[in-house]
């Protein structure tokens, strides 16, 4: 894959325009919006410390990050239906994957995928919510009050009971509030 990956990448670096660190390069010479970036653990180190089943993975809040900023480039208020399909998992240390992100603008959906060893794998799909002219800003005295606090005395330790292994950059947490 990364023989693979040098290859494709050396296409649009020329043209390339840094936009993300996930989200990666605008691809100038596709017809449709598309990002390209390549992705390994070696590039994003964070992500050895979010296991599951014993193989690093994106967090899904990569793949809203990463949509997320799609969003913010065509001025969108959001994200509607987010469905995360697969994971984008790293089952070795050595695994390169090129990563790209590409946006439909007449349907307005955001499709994030990876490639490794030739086979293209589509990991989330979304779709841009409408653009922020079009959107009533919320009342901010009318959200709910958080009237509950929980201690989070045991909670990783209970996670990885259920193969959600969460290393130092995921373990920010000490409580939880909830209405």
């Amino acid at each position: 894959p990364q023989e693979e990956t040098a290859v494709f990448s050396i296409g649009w670096v020329k043209n390339r325009r840094w936009d993300h660190p996930l989200l990666g390069y605008l691809d100038k010479t596709s017809s449709s919006p598309k990002w390209r970036n390549v992705l390994s653990l070696a590039k994003f180190p964070w992500m050895k410390d979010h296991v599951v089943l014993d193989v690093p993975v994106l967090p899904m809040a990569g793949f809203v990050n990463i949509a997320m900023e799609v969003a913010r480039q065509y001025k969108s208020s959001g994200l509607n239906k987010l469905e995360v399909l697969r994971a984008l998992s790293f089952p070795d240390e050595n695994t390169v994957l090129l990563l790209e992100t590409s946006l439909n603008e007449d349907t307005r959906e955001i499709i994030i995928r990876s490639k490794s060893n030739g086979e293209w794998t589509q990991h989330c799909k979304c779709t841009l919510a409408p653009e922020y002219s079009n959107v009533k800003s919320p009342e901010w005295d009318s959200l709910p009050i958080c009237e509950e606090t929980k201690i989070l005395e045991n909670f990783y330790e209970e996670t990885s009971r259920f193969a959600f292994d969460f290393g130092g950059c995921f373990r920010q947490f000490s409580e939880i509030k909830r209405n």
